[in-house]
């Protein structure tokens, strides 16, 4: 649904013509969601949660969109008053526990790397949370490898002792459960899950599977790719040459889907995609991605040099959609002003 549709959408709902269970307001809602367009999500579901206040789904999506907003506390508050009112066997209860995790593993990413109390305190509720959705029904693969790759954070961060067997049995047991759905229904959630367990059990070549499996699924979206290479980057800490690949090739898919976060692409991800040199002409033979339209390296070396000087200046409305007015180009301020050294500027022809 296109965006300038919200303003109807949103004032049918405000002058009650319309409801929670309309069919137009809950497309829009899951399309808002999948293209990853979390500001207009967050506006819309707050609009909704000012009448239909108790409804689990609603506040799920609302928390969802408030956690990829930054606003993972404020999340919290939200969830945390749903599960209130839910019963042990309400099927959102698990996804409402799965996402106070997230909330609390967002924070834990927010605040960085070290061992502070802080840390130690937002990695232990995250954990305890994933592991509590986990046990209700361990076949929520999604749940299972997140408490793995929480796990495999505290153990790198020596935030705690853990169980290195106990990782491995637990990649293991969601890598049979997250096969298993992947043959059924060749679902990206799932080819992404085994490629993450595969992580864990130290083999790449089964991660490479599983991520050409999971670029070339039917009903991949932003929504997909994006979490994806943000558990990636930002919980496995994946770095160094023999991710190179991987990497690149979530991102390059990324980029050409619908709802593009633009923050999963780094200055720092193109400067270290520039000094690939000759090892990454290697890799970049392999295909992960779909193989219509492949392109020289050199190709892609030279768009990712000309993109790290080109931004885009973008209006943000009330409603929190955004859209391009203009560009700009950015450079170091150094080499400009020696007092702008170690600063970036966005030069427009303003």
């Amino acid at each position: 649904m296109p965006d300038e549709d919200l303003d109807p959408l949103a004032k049918a709902l405000i002058e009650n013509r319309i409801g929670w269970r309309d069919p137009s307001l809950q497309s829009t809602l899951e399309r808002l969601r999948a293209d990853r367009n979390f500001a207009a999500l967050a506006a819309l579901t707050e609009k909704c949660a000012r009448f239909n206040p108790n409804v689990p789904k609603l506040r799920r999506l609302q928390a969802q969109a408030l956690i990829e907003t930054g606003q993972p506390a404020t999340a919290v508050s939200v969830i945390e008053s749903v599960k209130s009112h839910l019963t042990n066997d309400d099927p959102e209860l698990s996804e409402l526990q799965g996402l106070l995790g997230r909330a609390y593993k967002q924070m834990l990413i927010d605040i960085g790397s070290g061992r502070s109390a802080e840390q130690r305190d937002l990695l232990e509720r995250a954990i305890a949370a994933y592991r509590g959705a986990y046990e209700v029904d361990s076949k929520c693969y999604w749940h299972g490898v997140n408490l793995l790759a929480l796990g495999w954070r505290a153990q790198r961060q020596g935030l705690a002792q853990g169980n290195a067997q106990q990782l491995t049995e637990l990649a293991q047991q969601v890598m049979t459960t997250a096969k298993t759905a992947a043959w059924d229904s060749l679902d990206p959630w799932a080819l992404a899950t085994v490629a993450e367990a595969s992580i864990a059990l130290r083999d790449p070549a089964a991660t490479e599977d599983a991520l050409r499996e999971f670029l070339n699924a039917k009903g991949l979206e932003a929504f997909h790719v994006g979490s994806l290479l943000r558990q990636l980057v930002q919980v496995w800490q994946l770095d160094g040459k023999e991710w190179l690949v991987a990497l690149t090739a979530l991102r390059a898919m990324h980029m050409r889907l619908p709802g593009v976060d633009a923050t999963l692409m780094a200055a720092s991800d193109v400067q270290q995609l520039m000094a690939g040199g000759a090892e990454a002409k290697v890799v970049y033979e392999r295909i992960l991605g779909p193989a219509k339209g492949l392109v020289p390296f050199e190709w892609i070396q030279t768009a990712n040099t000309r993109a790290a000087g080109v931004a885009a200046v973008r209006n943000r409305d009330a409603y929190g959609r955004d859209s391009t007015i203009g560009t700009a180009f950015v450079m170091d301020g150094g080499s400009l002003l020696d007092q702008w050294d170690g600063h970036t500027l966005a030069l427009t022809n303003f």
